[in-house]
């Protein structure tokens, strides 16, 4: 395979995985086929150019370049901190800059960096719109293919915080295709960490426990670890370990849903495991170097693991905390997670001495309640949400 930098030319020769050989040229000539989807009020105007066959070039490994490198690692820092003041002056003034210096990989790369800090803020339409200026400016980047994937993930995110799991599948599908060109380490790990993420989420939706969507879920996150672990900087190894770890561990406590968590039980097994993925966060130090954003999460999965161990006491000031240091900070995304959780850890300590007849009452309107609120999309189903093809 080769690498290179964000200094190389703006013509990509790349390998796809089936053994064709492909070009991909930032201004298609007369003779290229033009692929444009269709779209909607809730999608993406997805415009992307379909590859013309070439002869023997390798498959392209993206690494962008010092200038590239270190404003992505002051965005990443600035979102995770919950600095947003700070990222959106930052980021503003970048886009100035290399917009008027023509480097549309830092262009393209900054709008796509917006759209995820307007998630973090759970402001969805916003990340939306800029997801898709990311996307129509991928088409002036050196690499468009890596691009259009940057853009399709984040697509894919806000589509799974709308419980849009049909839409969700069909990013993920295009991110895929993308990658067949050219990929970076960093973005091929997230590409495993949102289809583990998506699911996580089509595990919590289930009426009970499916093995083989269990199974993949976790082998997307192995995924995600074991190619993470090839990037040399810190900032990306070691968040995609914590990630992974604490994702698995999340997984194993069936803790994605409120059906889950009062439906399901839990081996004590897989407790015992979680137990263990937590315990190897800690033991490797990995808190010491994660932001203030992700240490929350693990206090939601810690808080998790009190609640499958019963001492619901500890899981309620678990997520309190979590949800003030959330609410400081203005991750405005996790406080509704949050709140339902504190919610079904409560209603649990309620019901505890009721008779068993009356448990079922209580959990059955609850679930009622998650059902009706839930929002996911009539057309997802199980057989076309998942298949080992992604792994």
């Amino acid at each position: 395979m080769e690498k290179f930098n964000g200094q190389c030319s703006s013509t990509m020769e790349c390998h796809d995985l089936s053994g064709s050989y492909l070009c991909h040229l930032p201004k298609p000539q007369q003779n290229e086929v033009i692929d444009k989807s269709e779209n909607n009020a809730d999608e993406a105007d997805l415009q992307y150019h379909e590859a013309i066959l070439f002869r023997k070039p390798a498959k392209v490994i993206y690494t962008p370049n010092r200038s590239h490198e270190v404003i992505k690692a002051n965005l990443i820092h600035f979102e995770d901190n919950g600095n947003f003041k700070e990222f959106d002056i930052y980021s503003n003034n970048m886009l100035a800059i290399y917009r008027e210096k023509g480097n549309f990989d830092i262009v393209a790369d900054v709008k796509i960096e917006q759209a995820k800090c307007a998630i973090y803020r759970n402001d969805l339409n916003a990340a939306q719109r800029l997801a898709r200026e990311g996307h129509e400016l991928a088409g002036h980047t050196q690499f468009p293919p890596l691009f259009y994937a940057e853009a399709f993930l984040v697509l894919s995110n806000i589509s799974r915080n709308k419980h849009k799991l049909g839409n969700t599948k069909k990013y993920l599908d295009q991110a895929k295709q993308c990658f067949q060109l050219v990929y970076s380490i960093e973005s091929l790990a997230c590409f495993h960490e949102q289809y583990g993420s998506y699911l996580d989420q089509f595990l919590g939706i289930l009426p009970k426990s499916d093995e083989q969507a269990k199974e993949l879920a976790l082998t997307s996150f192995h995924k995600m670890s074991e190619i993470g672990s090839q990037d040399s900087k810190p900032r990306v190894s070691d968040k995609k370990c914590f990630y992974a770890l604490l994702r698995i561990a999340r997984i194993l406590l069936d803790s994605n849903s409120l059906f889950g968590r009062t439906q399901r039980t839990v081996s004590e097994s897989d407790i015992r495991l979680a137990d263990k993925y937590l315990e190897t966060i800690k033991r490797n130090r990995l808190l010491d170097s994660i932001p203030r954003g992700s240490k929350i999460q693990y206090q939601i999965v810690v808080s998790d693991m009190c609640y499958r161990k019963g001492t619901f006491e500890d899981a309620k000031e678990l997520l309190k905390k979590s949800f003030d240091e959330a609410d400081a900070l203005g991750y405005k995304t996790e406080l509704p997670k949050i709140t339902q959780v504190c919610f079904t850890f409560q209603r649990l300590q309620e019901i505890e001495h009721l008779t068993d007849a009356e448990k079922i009452n209580v959990v059955e309107d609850n679930l009622v309640e998650e059902e009706s609120s839930s929002g996911y999309d009539s057309e997802t189903s199980q057989s076309d949400l998942f298949t080992s093809e992604y792994l």
